[in-house]
């Protein structure tokens, strides 16, 4: 087999080999596509729950609603300036390289809705989601978090 070629992106990267760190890596990231995906879940979810209560006349500010074992509550929260000093840090990001050793774009998090909550424009192809669908298991997901903690 060919060794495998690792294009240079930039003049200051160097490509060292670590199984460990790309296992880490690699589990790194299916934990992330993995949250991003139950905060879509959890997002549409939020979306339904705030349509039902659009629809509940009187709800005032500084009241609350009891539904089953949920109770609302509705506080208005004037506007306000906010401000705060960042402290100098070193940062990491990391990203993905696809074949051609071009680095990927992030996937976004919410899939079918622009900014604002309108639909999204069809993607291309090459901008696909090609993570794997299905059902989030919560508990599986902790358990792989704690496997793959990176202290």
């Amino acid at each position: 087999m060919p060794p495998r070629l690792e294009p240079q992106l930039a003049m200051d990267e160097q490509a060292i080999t670590n199984a460990t760190l790309e296992a880490a890596l690699e589990r790194r990231l299916r934990i992330k596509d993995d949250i991003a995906e139950a905060r879509g879940v959890l997002r549409t979810a939020n979306d339904e729950v705030n349509a039902e209560i659009a629809k509940i006349p009187d709800f005032a500010p500084d009241t609350a609603l009891r539904v089953g074992r949920f109770r609302i509550t509705k506080t208005h929260i004037p506007g306000r300036s906010v401000a705060f000093d960042v402290e100098a840090r070193d940062q990491i990001r990391i990203g993905l390289v696809d074949e051609d050793g071009e680095v990927t774009k992030p996937t976004p998090i919410r899939k079918g809705v622009g900014s604002f909550g309108k639909p999204a424009a069809a993607k291309a192809d090459d901008e696909a989601d090609l993570r794997p669908k299905g059902e989030v298991n919560i508990d599986a997901l902790r358990g792989e978090a704690d496997r793959a903690s990176l202290s």
